[in-house]
């Protein structure tokens, strides 16, 4: 495994020097008018190159926090998400440091198989500007777990916390909105953020009784952001002690359940019970997760929006109930014709949500990725997914508590939030988070490194 903190090579610091007077003689041939701009772009870059090169390490925990934190946020000058910068430059800082040993496992064979056979779904459906783009996000977002698991496990820990304290700052934030912004007007503001700049950015739910609002926070749409924080819980609880791990994850977890995201409320509640009844814990440990837990199902049950979110799940009334049923039903006829290289990568469901709305495309990531990109692509996407529950069985039953955590999580991960919803499948930061996920449940050493802490 690599470890960033071993020193970069000379021959990386002095690429970045030649970058940083690279760009700036390219400003100076530009003239004044690039002092605006193309300025501060050239020095964002010349800046962003010098961390590459003597802080490696600072890359992949400003990556953790930005994906928990602010997934949306436009990377300056550019337009396109940071997170995505950020997805490329993990991969520079693997090949500026000391280079990691080639370590092919069963994640990374099933990653570049899907990635390839996805490509020929983009030539033999619509290979156009948008479509390739699409597939290039999507590329950038899955390929994540790859680098994460070729970090040492000082490295890969720390990538971890920053991804918590990403999600405890988001959390925090999106409370604090939810609990001062009932007309959202600072939403509004929030355009930095990834918000609509034309306004009307609140999210609420329409019940039997009320209309609730949702926490949305930094993360734009509440499903969205109720899978990134969900997996910033299970990482809180793994990789913190004491104090730390009981008050972040009460914040976080109070965010779960404010995004009203039934199908992260579920996922969370799942990796509990899978936990408590297959885990192999200490009594002490189990006794702990029970007690925070009730403690919880009682403060959330006490919180109308909650209550009633939750209520309204059986009832007659919910719409969303009946428009993933109603997909459900309409799959097979949508599919026709179709099976084997999907409906394409750039179709306007997938970008405008309005026409999504009037689409009504299925609710369910591996039937989504089918939708998308075909019958192999999902076959493999399903593949990943079993291969990711043998190995969290395994951990249950003869890992650390932390590790069996991380399997308990991607369990229910893997039977509740992508049973239940699509953005794992749609949107790169639920993308990414779930490769994070992945990562922590198929890295061998991470969990030795909490135990040296321990000693």
């Amino acid at each position: 495994m690599t470890d960033l903190r071993v020193r970069t090579s000379t021959t990386a610091g002095w690429a970045a020097v030649a970058a940083v007077a690279t760009v700036l003689m390219v400003l100076v041939m530009l003239g004044p008018w690039a002092l605006g701009t193309y300025a501060l772009m050239g020095l964002l870059a010349a800046f962003g190159l010098w961390v590459v090169a003597v802080h490696p390490q600072s890359v992949f925990r400003f990556t953790g926090f930005v994906l928990a934190g602010a997934p949306l946020i436009p990377a300056p000058g550019l337009g396109a998400p940071l997170i995505l910068i950020l997805g490329l430059a993990v991969w520079v800082v693997l090949m500026m440091a000391v280079r990691p040993a080639v370590r092919l496992g069963w994640v990374e064979a099933l990653v570049a198989l899907s990635v390839v056979v996805s490509g020929i779904s983009v030539l033999m459906t619509s290979p156009d500007l948008v479509s390739i783009v699409e597939y290039g996000r999507w590329v950038i977002a899955f390929a994540l777990v790859i680098p994460l698991r070729l970090l040492g496990a000082k490295d890969l820990v720390s990538f971890g916390r920053a991804y918590v304290a990403g999600a405890c700052f988001g959390s925090a934030v999106g409370m604090l909105l939810v609990a001062v912004d009932r007309q959202g007007y600072l939403l509004d503001q929030l355009t930095a953020f990834g918000y609509d700049v034309r306004g009307g950015n609140l999210r609420v739910v329409r019940g039997s009784e009320e209309t609730s609002l949702r926490l949305t926070s930094t993360y734009v749409d509440p499903n969205m952001g109720g899978f990134v924080l969900v997996v910033g819980l299970v990482l809180a609880v793994a990789l913190l002690r004491g104090v730390p791990r009981v008050v972040v994850s009460a914040i976080i977890g109070g965010a779960v359940l404010l995004t009203l995201s039934r199908t992260s409320i579920a996922t969370a509640a799942v990796a509990f019970v899978v936990i408590v009844v297959l885990g192999n814990v200490g009594m002490r440990a189990r006794v702990g997760m029970i007690v925070a837990v009730a403690a919880s199902a009682v403060v959330g049950l006490a919180i109308p929006a909650v209550r009633l979110r939750l209520l309204d799940s059986f009832g007659p009334t919910d719409a969303g109930t009946q428009a993933r049923q109603a997909a459900f039903n309409d799959y097979v006829d949508a599919m026709r014709g179709q099976w084997w290289f999907g409906k394409g990568w750039g179709i306007e469901e997938f970008r405008d949500p309005t026409v999504g709305q009037v689409t009504n495309f299925v609710a369910n990531a591996p039937l989504l990725t089918v939708y998308r990109a075909g019958v192999i692509v999902g076959l493999i996407f399903v593949a990943l997914l079993v291969a990711g529950m043998f190995r969290s069985v395994r951990l249950l039953q003869t890992g650390t508590f932390p590790q069996a955590v991380v399997a308990a999580g991607f369990v229910a991960v893997a039977l509740v939030a992508l049973q239940l919803d699509f953005p794992v499948a749609l949107l790169p930061p639920a993308t990414m988070a779930f490769g994070v996920l992945l990562a922590y449940l198929s890295h061998d050493r991470w969990a030795d490194e909490l135990d040296r802490e321990a000693a």
